[in-house]
């Protein structure tokens, strides 16, 4: 199981093997000369133009080398067994010799097949390519409960153990403390506020802060683990031993190991003793009071771990830390920092060695106003946003608005604890509470938790406007986004996107950048590998634009957004341009290029250079507006995710984007976010100077969103069309909760605005549309029981239901109308709703009536006119039953007659014979109807005389 699930082996230590380091193992253990035509297919995989990846192209060669290539085993033998196999990985786990692996690796090679070395290097790689075959697939045909084990246990071993009879059942939510990470709870993805309220169906939800830090679960285990933690990250490591270990003085209680320990909750030290909470490290400037950039927080932790008699140079602070990076100061061999997407892990790749004697000391400061930080600004936080186990108990399976409660209680003892100085380069660590209500006296206490979260209950129909509201703060804040979370739900390891999502500015606010091509890289896998798939950017330096050949600096490196065509159109158009930059294939390889300013960081430096820029192609790359400062590249800020919007061939290389222009950008976003509370004159700066910033960037805006500007000229007309009092119902911002008055129009009459918006957002939220007048689309209008008899509005209405009637609609079924829920109604319409009600609209034939109904008829009856109703077809009413009414009748109190039409119909010409014979049937029918109606009326009028006896007795 091992093997077939490499990608989830924890057990054993890491491999140190990618790619490159493997290629030169596999050379090792076959003895391949240097200038072998095999050692350069395995170097130069990258360039196979077959497509090939690289495990296959080391079995071709490994085949070709002992001569087995078209040797085929018969009879299923096998070249070694899954204990050998086990065995020599284990071998090649231990050290870092890179001659002992391939001695392990030759064995293998000798004693295999040309399948079996691409399963071995593909297990080496942790990158198993199995027909669209999952490690979750394998886990559950071994045991139908074998992937919930896993991500339960996040080991292996413990879990095909645990399920090693199929007939084994596994107890739901069983995790246990310190045994191991539990395997994290993702979210999905949502592009607008919208679509997260359409997501959460109306029910509770609470709206939290997504910190652009690092994910880390903290298991403390008393029993187990005594006075440490652990700290396993999202790629399953734990950290405590690499550094992260230096936070123990915050969870754990110092105090009871000198017998001081106070039992009340209060006045605890540190975590309960076993514990298991969820939530984000991340590093804090206490001077400008906002956070630093993702990528700092292993320098951040190497600074807490360093102490004076470690006989080592104490860790600078690296460009990253600082607020507003220039292009002119850039610290000497900074490794490179990964920029990524939080849910994957924010981990720099494990190296061996000592990082700090690779650093070089940082340069002197020659600019002028620039702010010097040291260690003692900043403050390593982490923000628990979510509890798994307390006491001893799991509490993965409570609903999140109970975990909330216990997360308060669980990490009270830590905030007793305020910031702890660690280390001593003076830098310290905290916790922050994620609760309003828990804000201490510490500054990055109050920051954090002001803004962290905000709870939207049941049914609210201002949902999407306060999820609109907590996404620009997170984006004023400089905060990756926010994540919305169902209070009813549990905690379930591994899921995304049922319970959790989340929603980035760069998700909806982007902006294009023109650069020029000035590299290339090879591409890997299907269609891609042996070609020039991924395009190195550059950008010219401010101030060299009129000499004649200016500066260029590179920017950033893009592979996506691309057809076919167009990286055809690419390749063809440069190729004539290309220099090739292979390492260990090409002499003349270099890191820079005459032409371009480069950092010469890792990852920069391309497979070829396009040696005339005056000759490339321009392209427009789209990225996030949130600029982030650049480790990589030399331009003072880089895209995250940047991809190809267009290719420009006609546009002139030297009117590109300039690194002042890039700068600008992230400028102008920064001033937006100083200027956040100037709305009302309370930020940073007096109201007026904010809402000239806030001006100008909207202006900036405008221009690169197209019709935004257009649309926003409709909406200040509309709202110029009507007066302040007159203003039309908003109901752009409600959200549907169920469908009970779908098809049906509302109209109000006889209330006030507040009134009328309150009904109006009732409707729409159910399923209805609702009209500001009585027009003829509406097909109910309502009023309040206060409204006056002789209002105008009321007498021209033929139904007038009461505001009572609607609000006391259930979610999924109409109250049918009773007497008390008519203001007015005409017969014709009452008696479609009830078969008891009589032609003059009262219903005192129901069963059901209560002394409510008993006196609204006899309120009809003491207080109204009722010489006669009129039946009509009323086309307002939105009922099966008006189909069925093909009659139009007419009762009049005063002549007791009943007068019946019918639809007119064209008369033929018949003959004169069949015309008398045809007038005699008709006359006899109508007599018969005449008498039968008679009696009907007579009927019903006596009834009605009886039924008014009764309500004047009553």
């Amino acid at each position: 199981m091992l093997c077939f699930c490499a990608q989830l082996d924890k057990e054993r230590a890491a491999y140190n093997l990618k790619e490159g380091a493997l290629s030169d193992v596999i050379c090792l253990a076959l003895n391949l000369d240097k200038h072998s035509e095999m050692r350069t297919r395995i170097k130069n995989w990258k360039m196979s133009s077959k497509g090939l990846d690289f495990a296959v192209i080391c079995g071709n060669v490994a085949g070709e080398f002992i001569g087995r290539r078209n040797k085929k085993k018969s009879g299923g033998e096998t070249g070694m067994t899954i204990d050998e196999v086990n065995e020599m990985l284990d071998n090649m786990c231990m050290g870092n010799d890179r001659e002992a692996k391939a001695r392990e690796l030759r064995k293998f090679i000798m004693r295999a097949t040309e399948k079996e070395v691409v399963w071995i290097v593909s297990i080496i790689l942790k990158d198993l390519k199995l027909g669209g075959v999952s490690e979750k697939d394998f886990l559950m045909h071994y045991h139908p409960q074998a992937y919930e084990a896993y991500t339960c246990k996040a080991d292996l071993r413990k879990a095909c153990e645990a399920l090693s009879d199929r007939n084994a059942v596994l107890k739901k939510h069983d995790i246990e403390c310190g045994e191991g990470v539990i395997i994290a709870q993702l979210a999905g993805r949502k592009n607008t506020p919208k679509e997260v309220a359409k997501w959460a169906r109306s029910k509770a939800f609470a709206v939290e802060t997504k910190f652009d830090g690092e994910r880390v679960q903290i298991h403390r285990n008393k029993e187990s683990l005594g006075e440490k933690c652990q700290y396993w990250t999202r790629n399953m490591n734990d950290f405590g031993p690499r550094g992260y270990g230096i936070m123990d003085v915050l969870f754990c209680d110092a105090a009871e190991e000198e017998g001081t320990r106070d039992t009340v909750d209060e006045h605890r030290r540190g975590l309960p003793p076993k514990c298991i909470l969820d939530g984000e490290i991340l590093v804090y400037n206490k001077r400008i009071k906002e956070f630093v950039p993702f990528g700092t927080i292993k320098r951040a932790f190497n600074a807490a771990n360093w102490k004076k008699n470690m006989g080592k140079n104490m860790p600078i602070i690296p460009k990253g830390f600082y607020e507003n990076p220039t292009m002119q100061t850039k610290e000497k061999g900074q490794a490179k920092d990964k920029e990524e997407d939080d849910d994957e892990e924010g981990e720099e790749e494990e190296k061996e060695g000592n990082e700090d004697e690779e650093e070089e000391e940082e340069e002197e400061e020659g600019e002028e106003g620039r702010v010097r930080y040291e260690w003692k600004d900043f403050e390593i936080v982490y923000v628990p946003f979510d509890i798994l186990y307390n006491e001893d108990t799991s509490v993965i399976h409570e609903p999140l608005r109970k975990r909330y409660d216990l997360l308060k209680g669980a990490i009270r003892g830590c905030l007793n604890k305020g910031a702890v100085k660690v280390g001593d380069t003076g830098i310290t660590c905290a916790v922050v509470s994620p609760f309003q209500d828990d804000i201490a006296d510490n500054e990055s206490q109050a920051e954090i938790a002001r803004k962290f979260r905000t709870v939207v209950e049941q049914n609210d129909p201002n949902a999407i406007a306060k999820i609109s509201d907590c996404l620009r703060e997170a984006q004023d804040h400089g905060e990756e986004g926010i994540v919305v979370k169902l209070l009813d739900s549990p905690w379930v390891p591994g899921e995304r996107g049922h319970n959790w999502v989340k929603l980035k500015p760069d998700y909806c606010e982007t902006s294009d950048y023109d650069c020029v091509i000035i590299g290339g890289y090879y591409g890997e896998g299907r269609g891609r590998a042996g070609k020039i798939s991924q395009w190195l950017l550059g950008v010219i330096k401010d101030g060299t634009q009129r000499d004649k050949n200016p500066t260029i600096m590179t920017f950033c490196k893009v592979g996506t957004g691309f057809n076919r065509e167009d990286q055809h159109y690419l390749r063809d158009k440069l190729k004539d341009l290309m220099r090739f930059n292979r390492k260990n294939v090409d002499k003349n390889y270099t890191k820079t290029y005459e032409r371009y300013e480069c950092s010469g960081m890792l990852g920069e430096t391309p497979d070829v250079w396009i040696t005339n820029p005056e000759k490339s192609v321009v392209m427009t790359v789209k990225g996030d507006v949130r600029l982030v400062p650049s480790h990589t590249f030399n331009a003072p800020y880089g895209l995250r995710f940047p991809r190809c919007s267009a290719i420009r061939p006609e546009k002139p290389w030297n009117e590109i984007c300039t690194d002042k222009d890039i700068a600008e950008t992230a400028e102008r976003y920064v001033t937006k976010v100083t200027h956040k509370g100037s709305r009302g004159g309370d930020g940073v700066g007096n109201g007026e100077q904010g809402d000239d910033e806030r001006t100008a960037y909207k202006e900036y805006d405008r221009k690169n969103a197209k019709g935004l500007k257009r649309k926003q000229k409709r909406s200040l007309a509309v709202q110029e069309k009507y007066v302040a009092h007159m203003q039309p119902v908003d109901v752009r911002n409600v959200v549907t909760i169920s469908k009970i008055f779908e098809g049906t129009t509302f109209s109000a009459i006889g209330c006030d605005r507040d009134v009328k918006k309150e009904i109006a957002q009732f409707v729409v939220a159910r399923g209805g549309k609702f009209f500001e007048s009585v027009v003829r689309n509406v097909n109910r209008v309502v009023a309040p029981p206060t409204i006056e008899v002789d209002d105008a509005y009321l007498q021209a209405c033929d139904e007038v239901l009461s505001t009572n009637w609607l609000f006391s609609c259930k979610e999924q079924e109409i109250w049918p109308p009773k007497a008390r829920d008519w203001i007015k109604v005409s017969p014709s319409v009452a008696t479609l709703y009830d078969k008891t009600i009589d032609a003059f609209g009262d219903a005192h034939m129901s069963e059901d009536l209560n002394d409510e109904d008993f006196r609204a008829m006899r309120h009809q009856v003491c207080s109204r006119k009722r010489k006669g109703t009129e039946f009509k077809t009323l086309r307002h009413i939105d009922d099966d039953d008006r189909q069925n009414l093909g009659k139009i009748v007419r009762l009049s109190e005063e002549s007791n007659t009943v007068i019946l039409s019918q639809n007119s119909r064209p008369k033929k010409d018949l003959d004169p014979a069949i015309k008398e014979d045809d007038e005699r049937e008709a006359d006899r029918k109508r007599k018969n109807q005449d008498s039968s109606a008679h009696t009907q009326a007579l009927e019903l009028i006596q009834r009605r005389k009886a039924a008014a006896e009764m309500l004047r007795i009553y």
